[in-house]
């Protein structure tokens, strides 16, 4: 919560935008003319029906006449450079254009609270809770974590994963554990002296992705993208680190030499 907190107090959240890229005809001069011809039209029609309507109504639609004007000019300046171009570059800048304008639409994301009930059902099943019994003293032989474990998996989390539902950025949560270890070794240790996984680890930020042409209202037509918190994914990896310890041990890892599997515990004689 502290973390989140610092966060949202150092730095904006991310917005989702679905923004589209600018047309190759589009320049700093056009986008300025848009400004003023959209201020003068919100001008002029909060002026309804006042002494000066007259005038700012045609001030607006002055300015929207020589936006109109730079546009076309723009287009066909910029029309006859591509033509030019094309003999010079096939695969260039012409060919971008246009297949951005022939690139297929993607199906969009679903809105529909039934549909998307649906979808989620479909792609996670509810599964039969396993009600674990620990034995009296069972939690007492786990060790703490130690720093050298909460660092290793720490610099196994990529920089640029997406965020879970907390929204921290990978990159600012390992330089706070790295600047502040204590902090998560008391946390950690706390969730394994308890036996427990915070349930705010568990919960997932899902997105839905189209396959393609397939039907939208079908839940195979989407493949589901679950981003938890790093948090809990490097709680999560420490425990893994720790069974993998166990389950394969070094002593039982093969070597690899000369592009042959070679097992330390064989004998490469034969006999």
């Amino acid at each position: 919560m502290r973390v989140t907190q610092a966060c949202d107090a150092s730095m904006p959240r991310k917005r989702v935008m679905n923004s589209r890229p600018a047309v190759h005809w589009w320049n700093d001069h056009i986008s300025n003319l848009r400004k003023e011809c959209h201020r003068k039209r919100r001008i002029s029609q909060r002026s309804y029906k006042r002494p000066n309507s007259a005038v700012l109504i045609a001030e607006y639609k002055k300015a929207r006449h020589e936006l109109n004007k730079a546009i076309k000019e723009s287009k066909s300046r910029c029309w006859k450079e591509l033509i030019h171009e094309v003999d010079k570059d096939v695969w260039g800048r012409p060919y971008k254009v246009v297949m951005t304008h022939l690139k297929k639409q993607q199906m969009p994301s679903p809105t529909c609270p039934q549909l998307l009930q649906k979808i989620v059902t479909a792609l996670f099943p509810q599964q039969r809770s396993f009600d674990y019994q620990l034995e009296p003293g069972e939690l007492d032989d786990i060790p703490p974590v130690t720093e050298e474990e909460l660092l290793e998996a720490c610099n196994r989390v990529g920089n640029n994963k997406a965020p879970g539902l907390d929204g921290i950025p990978n990159i600012a949560l390992k330089t706070i554990i790295k600047a502040a270890p204590s902090l998560f070794l008391e946390a950690y240790n706390s969730c394994l002296k308890e036996g427990t996984f915070p349930r705010k680890w568990k919960q997932q930020r899902l997105v839905l992705l189209p396959k393609g042409k397939k039907p939208p209202e079908e839940p195979s037509s989407y493949r589901p993208l679950c981003m938890l918190d790093t948090a809990g994914k490097i709680f999560e990896r420490i425990i893994h680190q720790r069974i993998d310890a166990v389950v394969d041990p070094p002593r039982r890892q093969s070597v690899w030499i000369s592009e042959r599997t070679i097992d330390p515990g064989r004998n490469q004689s034969g006999c």
